[in-house]
C-alpha cells in the first residue's frame, strides 16, 4: 500500500494472491514430501534385514542356551555347598553338645574334689588336734 493511496482490493487480486500463496505450500509440500521419503528410506535401509534378523535370534538363542547351562551348574555346585555347610554347621552343634557335657561333668567332678579336698583338711586338722576320729574341732 502506498501512503495515501488505498489499494483496491479486488475478487481478482484475493484470487490470485491464494493461488500464488497455495502454489508456494505446495511446493514446500512437495520438498517436505521429498525430505520425508529420503529420510524414511535412509532409516529403512540401516534397518535389519530378515537373514540378519534371524542371526541375531539363532545367536540370542544360543546366548541363552549357554547361559542356562551355567545357571544349571551353578545351581548344582550352590546345593553342593548347602550340604557341606548343613554338615559343617551339624558338627559344630555336635561338638559343641559334646563340649558342653564335658564341661557339666568337669564341673560335677570340681565340686566332688572340692567336697573331698574340705573332708582331707578337715580329717588332717582332727589328726593335727589329736582327735583320731577326724571329727571337726568344736
Amino acid at each position: 500500500m502506498a501512503k495515501g493511496k488505498a489499494e483496491a482490493v479486488t475478487l481478482n487480486t484475493v484470487d490470485e494472491d491464494l493461488k500464488s500463496g497455495f502454489a508456494e505450500l505446495k511446493g514446500e509440500i512437495r520438498v517436505g514430501f521429498a525430505d520425508l521419503k529420503v529420510t524414511l528410506i535412509t532409516g529403512f535401509q540401516n534397518l535389519p534385514t530378515r537373514e540378519s534378523s534371524e542371526e541375531m535370534v539363532r545367536l540370542l538363542r544360543e546366548n541363552n542356551r549357554i547361559q542356562e547351562e551355567r545357571l544349571t551348574q551353578l545351581d548344582v555346585r550352590i546345593r553342593e555347598y548347602h550340604l557341606e555347610v548343613q554338615q559343617v554347621l551339624y558338627a559344630l552343634a555336635e561338638g559343641q553338645r559334646v563340649l558342653i557335657e564335658g564341661q557339666r561333668g568337669l564341673v560335677e567332678e570340681i565340686r566332688n574334689l572340692s567336697m573331698d579336698i574340705k573332708a582331707l583338711i578337715a580329717r588332717l586338722d582332727a589328726l593335727i588336734s589329736g582327735r583320731g576320729d577326724g571329727s571337726p574341732a568344736s
